[in-house]
């Protein structure tokens, strides 16, 4: 089993291209939906964030309360980094064993490809990939596409202040796709991607 890291910053079209390749018949691990699946009670992911921010971050039915979390795990770096310092090795973990249970099933994809939102986070799990993709996109387009789907632009552009440099996704990489057109455009890339990497047997490239 193949597998691709995608990485890109906010509005890039980095899940398109995940569902693009889903459709393909690669299977898809979202990092996010799985930090979101972690953090369902129950959970010991939960109880580590209860003991280390207070107990009321959970309501009466054990669940989150995500809000409240938010504003006490970002209020300072100190408190930030406690935060990875739980979820982080957690979300490794799952990962790799969701991974792993891939590779060994009998019915195993030839391609698994996972959305990482921290690329920058993701330390030796960065060798569990054999490829790592990006998605570029000028950032006006990138701005306007999210307004449509009803982020403001003012929120586009606090999030984006605070993203690696789409420069340095593609310095990563080894494949970019150019999402800066209509998604017929995008799909030609993704199926040349394919064809290339289906007739050199999935070859390794994470190592280039």
């Amino acid at each position: 089993m193949y597998v691709i890291y995608l990485a890109a910053g906010i509005g890039s079209g980095k899940s398109t291209v995940a569902l693009l390749l889903e459709e393909r018949g690669a299977h898809r691990i979202d990092l996010d939906q799985l930090s979101h699946e972690l953090l369902t009670p129950p959970s010991d992911l939960l109880t580590q964030l209860a003991d280390e921010f207070g107990s009321d971050i959970l309501n009466a039915s054990g669940e989150l309360d995500r809000a409240l979390l938010t504003s006490r795990a970002f209020a300072t770096p100190e408190s930030t980094t406690r935060l990875e310092a739980l979820e982080h090795p957690a979300i490794l973990a799952e990962l790799k064993s969701r991974l792993d249970a891939l590779r060994t099933a009998s019915d195993a994809p030839e391609l698994c490809v996972v959305e990482v939102p921290l690329l920058d986070h993701m330390g030796e799990a960065l060798t569990w990939a054999d490829e790592i993709v990006t998605v570029t996109c000028p950032v006006d387009i990138r701005r306007q596409r999210v307004k449509d789907r009803g982020l403001s632009t003012e929120d586009f552009d606090r999030r984006l202040s605070h993203q690696l440099p789409e420069s340095w996704y593609v310095e990563q990489s080894t494949t970019a796709f150019d999402n800066s057109r209509d998604e017929a455009y995008l799909k030609q890339q993704i199926d040349a991607w394919w064809d290339e990497r289906t007739t050199t047997g999935w070859k390794r490239h994470a190592d280039e």
